[in-house]
């Protein structure tokens, strides 16, 4: 007979997105070629949270700056931003749109922003733990 262990499904987690995303574009799977130029995401990239990877992928799923390569690294920030469950629909503030076209980065500097908050997230303690992730009561935690 099956215990409830086996029963139970296994939670979701989307860490597992984050490191595909570091070992990818930690072996150099980038943009090559022509570089292209995009938003500069330095404020948000400081502090590493959804905005920064909401807007990262807004960015990178444009046609005009998805390169072939690429996909499983998209995929796999979907999936983060999804597993997360990221509010991406956060619309932008309106400001000088002059301001906004004048501050662009090489694409590669995006993906370097990626790979440290990436990074940076994965080395993070989980803040408020799902009950499916916590350990069983009757044994003790380590």
């Amino acid at each position: 007979m099956l215990g409830p262990a086996v029963a139970k499904p296994t939670p979701y987690v989307p860490l597992d997105n984050l490191n595909v995303i570091i070992n990818k574009i930690g072996n150099g799977a980038k943009s090559s070629g022509k570089e292209t130029w995009v938003e500069n995401l330095t404020g948000l990239s400081e502090k590493c949270n959804d905005k920064f990877f909401c807007k990262s992928f807004a960015i990178l799923k444009k046609p005009e700056n998805h390169r072939q390569g690429e996909e499983v690294i998209l995929r796999n920030l979907k999936a983060y931003i999804v597993g997360t469950r990221a509010n991406c629909t956060e619309k932008p503030e309106r400001g000088n749109t002059a301001q906004e076209h004048d501050d662009k980065e090489p694409i590669s500097h995006l993906w370097s922003k990626i790979l440290k908050c990436a990074r940076q997230v994965n080395l993070r303690p989980a803040t408020a733990p799902t009950p499916e992730a916590q350990p069983p009561v009757d044994q003790p935690s380590a």
